[in-house]
């Protein structure tokens, strides 16, 4: 059907005035007869500028002023595109399309390349021949497509040569794309895992995590908008091509459309079976470390020794009483808790190793703990990190508690010393012993060749006086010989039951004349006392010699008291105190207010002859007198003292069970006569021997005298007559006097014996106990004792 010609005309305006991209018609001469406002505003310039010129100069091209010709003359223009197809439609009067050319475009006094989607028609309607060029500018898709296809250059090398899998899944979980780098790492190649399904890909726990995760994510991601999408990052086990399996490391995302619909998930995996393998070994190294520490008890500590923090385990916490809060983390946390006296050496031995003096920090001191307490501390410590100037950097240690170990080598210490000072009072007391033995023979001899001249001179004869010195120098002598003997505790005792209280309360008019007027002594019986047991003259001695010693060390008037009472003695008291034993006993302290005594005097009290009196003012045997009485009686003593505070000595008796036994009273001095009986008297020391023999026969006694035990046998076998009494000394070479008075009395049944020695051996005497039935008198021993102690022998009384 035939349209009117006015109808087209209008409506091939309406197209060229509207249509969204250029028209141009051009005649056989290539110069623009008609062009649309697209075309206009593509060039910049105004239909009237465009028509009558060249298609090129119309639109624009700068390639028409590369020639004074203009437009189809510059060297490109035998090149054009478009020149050549709108000359090819002339000549065939074929349409094309789709033609794509790039034009360089001047507009404004810039240059633009555009690139130009164009079609053209031949138009032949009864009048000159026309073509109609159509041409949209498609420079943006290009750009884009151009942009794209590097893009998608770019994506492949990435993924031909990324170290990680790159891959896309869909919403149904296949894999959609994955990057070939999968070949290395899981042994499959890209179109094999296109095949596969997740369940051939991963390990059964992981596939379990990913379902889950892929349902949870995709619930909570279909409420968010697109730019509230994250990366989700999970660790997945999967298979390889030979049955093992890798840990890969997933990044995951959300992939959307352009109208923010989900439509899959696109990630990169990274091989991490290296890196667990690393940290499982690493984890399981701290965790063997920290059982260590833990079973060790050690605590650990790390000191940037450049900003003073400091980390604490929970053990080092723990091992002061702290919770883990409770400590900060600076060094001031240890500093302030180092033992006053041994911050210099801490700090002198840490200095050493910063200055690089030592290998490690080492050091033994003590740190207050939460309940003010001390521990002692194992400190180690090392330097791992040196700054480039020599300056320590970051240090790393140890905290042992060490504290059992001290107080055990304290306590070792503490028994090595008091066994070496027990050895010590031993050897000294063996020697004291022997020393007083011989002493004793020799005192002997003086004190009676003194006596019997006594005898032989007038009263008023000048030599009386001197006699008289001399004995008395000598029983003076003798005094010191019994202390020496009491020490060795080889005292010949009678011990009885009796009250502390009863000895005490008799000997205070005595003590208050040993101490003087100016001092105080002060009485404090205990209530309802335990009796004990001891030789009542050994409690004179200790009494005496402990308010004697407290007298003097005091200056001027003072004070002393005494004090007895009834204790009970546990284990816990036992173990801080090796010399005693647990039990029962009775107490007798002696104080006073004196100048007091410091450590090193505490530490030799009790030796014999130790004194810190002046010469002449003392023979230091007045404490080792009390020591070795007190230990005869299986007690023990404890001396408490500080320089400027007095002393208090305090002795443990053990109770005794039984009835108290009166107290003797003592005869007044009686010489008894013999009555003509014959002794036969065994001495191995002849100037003693012949004294003795002188003493006994002034007694009225007929002797048969002799130095050795085989001749005194000989004498017996010899002698027809009775012989009532052997006088003995107890040890002898050869033959002890015990031996020898069991052989005699097996010869002469109902012989008496007198042993006499100068001091009391295990041969008659066991722990200072005469053995039954056993008479004894003590070398060395005035005339008036001999004779009471021979008429007690011989008139049988016990």
């Amino acid at each position: 059907m035939k349209m009117p010609e006015e109808s087209t005309h209008a409506e091939l305006s309406a197209v060229y005035a509207h249509a969204p991209f250029a028209m141009m018609l051009v005649d056989r001469g290539l110069i623009a007869v008609k062009v649309n406002p697209y075309a206009a505003m593509l060039a910049g310039r105004s239909l009237e500028d465009m028509t009558g010129k060249l298609g090129g100069e119309a639109i624009g091209c700068l390639h028409h002023l590369e020639s004074p010709k203009g437009c189809g003359y510059a060297p490109v223009c035998h090149n054009c595109a478009i020149r050549i197809a709108v000359l090819k439609t002339f000549s065939d009067h074929k349409s094309r399309e789709n033609l794509e050319a790039w034009l360089t475009i001047a507009r404004g006094g810039e240059k633009y390349e555009r690139c130009l989607l164009v079609s053209m028609s031949y138009l032949e309607d009864d009048g000159p021949e026309r073509v109609l060029i159509c041409a949209l500018d498609i420079t943006e898709r290009k750009l884009a497509e151009e942009k794209l296809i590097q893009s998608e250059k770019q994506f492949k090398f990435i993924t031909d040569n990324v170290t990680d899998i790159v891959w896309t899944l869909d919403l149904n979980l296949r894999t959609t794309f994955v990057s070939p780098s999968i070949e290395r790492i899981l042994g499959f190649t890209p179109e094999e895992r296109m095949k596969q399904s997740l369940e051939e890909m991963i390990a059964p726990d992981s596939l379990r995590i990913i379902q889950r995760t892929f349902a949870e994510e995709l619930q909570g991601a279909t409420e968010l908008p697109p730019d509230k999408d994250r990366y989700v990052l999970m660790e997945v086990e999967y298979y390889r091509r030979d049955g093992s399996t890798v840990w890969l490391e997933n990044n995951m995302k959300w992939m959307r459309d352009h109208n923010g619909a989900i439509t899959g998930i696109y990630g990169v995996s990274r091989d991490v079976t290296e890196r667990r393998r690393v940290e499982d070994a690493l984890r399981e190294s701290e965790e063997r470390w920290q059982f260590a520490l833990e079973g060790s008890g050690d605590g650990v500590w790390d000191w940037n020794a450049q900003t003073n923090e400091v980390f604490y385990s929970r053990q080092w916490k723990a091992m002061l009483g702290f919770q883990e809060q409770e400590i900060g983390n600076t060094v001031l946390e240890w500093d302030k808790r180092i033992h006053p006296d041994d911050r210099k050496y801490v700090y002198s031995e840490l200095n050493k190793h910063f200055q690089g003096l030592t290998p490690v920090y080492v050091t033994e001191h003590r740190v207050r703990c939460k309940d003010g307490s001390y521990k002692w501390i194992l400190d180690r410590g090392k330097v791992i990190v040196w700054s480039p100037e020599g300056k320590p950097i970051r240090v790393i240690g140890t905290h042992t508690d060490i504290t059992d170990r001290k107080q055990a080598e304290d306590e070792r210490i503490k028994l090595e010393t008091q066994l070496i000072q027990a050895q010590k009072m031993e050897s000294v007391g063996r020697l004291a012993g022997g020393v007083a033995h011989d002493y004793n023979n020799m005192l002997g001899v003086i004190i009676g060749h003194a006596e019997l001249a006594l005898v032989k001179v007038g009263k008023t004869d000048p030599v009386r006086g001197d006699l008289e010195q001399i004995l008395k120098a000598a029983e003076r002598s003798a005094d010191i010989t019994r202390q020496l003997l009491a020490f060795a505790r080889k005292q010949t005792i009678s011990p009885r039951v009796l009250d502390l209280n009863d000895i005490v309360g008799g000997m205070l008019k005595i003590l208050r004349r040993l101490i003087g007027e100016n001092l105080e002594l002060a009485w404090v019986p205990g209530m309802d006392l335990w009796p004990v047991k001891m030789d009542p003259a050994q409690l004179d001695q200790i009494l005496a010699n402990l308010c004697v010693n407290a007298k003097d060390a005091i200056d001027g008037k003072g004070r002393i008291v005494i004090e007895t009472g009834n204790v009970s003695l546990d284990e816990a008291y036992c173990e801080d105190h090796t010399d005693s034993v647990p039990g029962q006993y009775v107490m007798l302290s002696v104080s006073d207010n004196g100048c007091g005594m410091d450590k090193e005097t505490l530490d030799h009290l009790f030796e014999p002859f130790f004194t810190t009196k002046d010469v002449g003012k003392g023979t230091g045997l007045g404490l080792s007198t009390v020591y070795g009485i007190v230990k005869q009686n299986d007690g023990f003593i404890n001396v408490y003292s500080e320089p400027g505070k007095g002393a208090t000595f305090k002795i443990y008796l053990p109770r005794q069970e039984g009835k108290v036994e009166e107290r003797r009273q003592s005869q007044g001095p009686i010489l008894k006569k013999g009555r003509g009986e014959t002794v036969l008297l065994v001495e191995d020391d002849i100037g003693l021997l012949e004294i003795s023999k002188s003493m006994l026969e002034r007694l009225g006694y007929r002797v048969m005298s002799t130095q050795s035990p085989q001749e005194a046998l000989f004498l017996s076998e010899r002698y027809a007559d009775k012989i009532h009494l052997l006088m003995t000394d107890v040890v002898m070479p050869g033959m002890d006097g015990r031996e020898l008075a069991e052989k005699l009395q097996a010869l002469r049944p109902g012989l008496r014996t007198l042993f006499m020695s100068g001091y009391t051996a295990e041969v008659i005497v066991h722990h200072g106990l005469l053995d039954h039935g056993v008479k004894f008198i003590s070398k060395p021993f005035p005339v008036m004792d001999l004779a009471a102690k021979l008429r007690e022998v011989l008139d049988g009384q016990d």
